[in-house]
């Protein structure tokens, strides 16, 4: 069998300064070149085909792709203090987001002094800003935990022995019946595993960065849910997947474990 086709394959840039909206402030970020290359038994050839540079907070982990002409250079080593990488690398940044930056300090000082358009506004922001990661992990289908496989495996093996023996003695109609109920069962409990599933994997997902960006605004329920609303209206996952109560749950958790 001949193995071929493309690989991702990630090349360390540097480093630069920039705003992190998940953060709400200026943070370091690790920047890796992206590229599609051609392999044969997974031995690249050549340099492929560029997608992009992803820069990757060093703080929260957030991860986006970037311009690289917004930055004056990347360093190579990681940076001492962020005034120093913004510095090196974008010493226009608190002039180019001076107004976001304002912004931010009044939301830390105040959080309901801002209109209620402003607030869903930057409540809108952080799902705007994570729901690309969404598509691209929910693209190739739903991720399959361990639980899930088990549970189809087993909806198989049922299928495959109520059908076996539905085949073989049709005069077994107890042991036929029984094996049709069993499956029936299997199934359900795998669409119902496969649905936790989905919920896990986005609240381990999401959660830490939804939560830490979240939190100074102190959203209401009927916030979270028409912002989801919005999302959801327009057919993105994440607006399809993440429930505004979870939310709530996840930021009342977090609140207590901050608390002496």
């Amino acid at each position: 069998m001949i193995i071929w086709g493309t690989k991702r394959v990630e090349k360390k840039v540097g480093y630069v300064a920039d705003f992190c909206p998940i953060c709400r402030t200026a943070k370091s970020h690790h920047v890796r070149k992206i590229s599609m290359v051609p392999h044969f038994y997974y031995v690249g050839l050549g340099a492929g085909k560029m997608v992009g540079f992803l820069a990757r907070c060093m703080d929260c982990g957030l991860e986006r792709y970037i311009d690289t002409a917004d930055y004056v250079e990347m360093i190579k080593t990681e940076p001492v203090s962020i005034e120093e990488l913004i510095r090196a690398t974008y010493p226009s940044l608190r002039t180019v987001y001076k107004e976001r930056l304002e912004l931010e300090e009044t939301l830390r000082r105040s959080p309901f002094k801002l209109d209620s358009k402003m607030r869903r506004s930057l409540i809108r922001n952080v799902f705007d800003v994570l729901s690309p990661s969404v598509e691209e992990v929910f693209a190739n289908g739903t991720p399959i935990d361990a639980g899930s496989g088990l549970c189809m495996c087993v909806t198989v093996l049922v299928l495959f022995a109520f059908v076996a023996v539905g085949a073989a003695h049709p005069d077994q109609k107890l042991a036929v019946y029984a094996l049709g109920i069993l499956t029936a069962i299997s199934m359900v409990a795998t669409v119902v595993s496969l649905a936790t599933s989905t919920r896990g994997h986005m609240a381990k997902m999401l959660s830490p960065l939804l939560v830490r960006s979240l939190r100074p605004l102190r959203p209401k329920q009927e916030e979270l849910e028409a912002v989801l609303s919005q999302l959801k209206t327009m057919d993105l996952r994440i607006g399809k997947k993440l429930k505004a109560q979870w939310i709530m749950d996840s930021l009342e958790e977090t609140s207590r474990h901050k608390q002496p």
